[in-house]
């Protein structure tokens, strides 16, 4: 013990000071240095299990169905989610608008989603539900996720519905979405699915950027320092074309990941026929691109 208390103290990097008796904690100073831990998050094909694996007879068992389906979507967060109203979700245009002046938004930021290229079982609960509640008698300012109260019989002259008070209810939705998977996964783990989604199917700076800015983030390092503000019709049109490659065969995703991943041999078919695909995508993508 003696031999411990006269261990030496390392001094301060920016001061060169000793530390106080008492302040230097090798545990905590290890612990800092020791990398995040992992975030827990369902692949795609994982996601779209859970949707199909929820119950969908009641009309309150739809909306939570409903609620999931559009996390995954748009991205949004909870407090956004529950906030949302008739008028924030767009189906013809596949849109979202997150209002900062009427939503529970982060930093009261206000921006409009495209939805994210999911399978189209996903869209296809989120219309479903918005036409569902439309023909109850649901106007553009009512909630979009309600109460269950709210659900019950069609509605005739009546004042606003309100939003949900809390994110109880997206929380349950989701476990409830996990109930047949043996995951846990939060209403958060629907950004970090899409986040690495977007890290697998964006080929360029510019892409990343989009999808990086359709997430609500402010910018990306690199696509901030080569090439600036991203207009908005520029956001959009990429995404677009995002969402039309999603028909790309899953032997061409794989030979593309294998590429990237500097797992095929230069020279051979498989690495011709790689960076083919890979260039032509660029080219694709480049060529329609706006120069501002």
């Amino acid at each position: 013990r003696a031999a411990k208390r006269a261990m030496p103290q390392p001094r301060d990097r920016t001061t060169g000071a000793w530390p106080r008796a008492g302040t230097w904690h090798p545990r905590k100073q290890m612990a800092k240095a020791l990398p995040p831990p992992m975030k827990e998050y369902p692949t795609i094909d994982e996601a779209e299990d859970m949707i199909s694996s929820m119950p969908g007879v009641t009309r309150l068992q739809r909306r939570n169905k409903a609620i999931v389906a559009c996390a995954f979507l748009t991205g949004l967060r909870a407090a956004a989610l529950l906030s949302m109203k008739l008028k924030h979700l767009d189906t013809e245009a596949r849109m979202a608008v997150q209002d900062g002046r009427e939503m529970h938004a982060k930093n009261g930021k206000s921006f409009t989603v495209r939805w994210f290229p999911m399978p189209e079982s996903f869209a296809h609960c989120v219309v479903a539900w918005k036409e569902e509640i439309s023909a109850l008698g649901f106007g553009p300012d009512d909630a979009l996720f309600p109460a269950g109260k709210y659900l019950t019989a069609p509605l005739g002259d009546h004042e606003n519905i309100p939003i949900l008070l809390t994110t109880d209810p997206i929380t349950r939705a989701f476990q409830q979405a996990c109930s047949g998977t043996g995951n846990h996964y939060t209403p958060h783990a629907a950004r970090h699915c899409l986040k690495a989604l977007g890290d697998r199917i964006c080929t360029t700076s510019k892409a990343l950027k989009a999808w990086s800015l359709n997430l609500g983030h402010d910018s990306l390092v690199t696509t901030e320092t080569y090439y600036g503000k991203m207009t908005e019709t520029d956001r959009m049109r990429i995404l677009g074309d995002l969402t039309a490659q999603q028909g790309s065969s899953d032997d061409e995703k794989d030979l593309m990941l294998r590429y990237c991943l500097h797992e095929l041999a230069p020279g051979t078919p498989e690495f011709k026929r790689a960076k083919a695909l890979i260039r032509r995508r660029e080219e694709e993508m480049e060529s329609a691109a706006v120069v501002e």
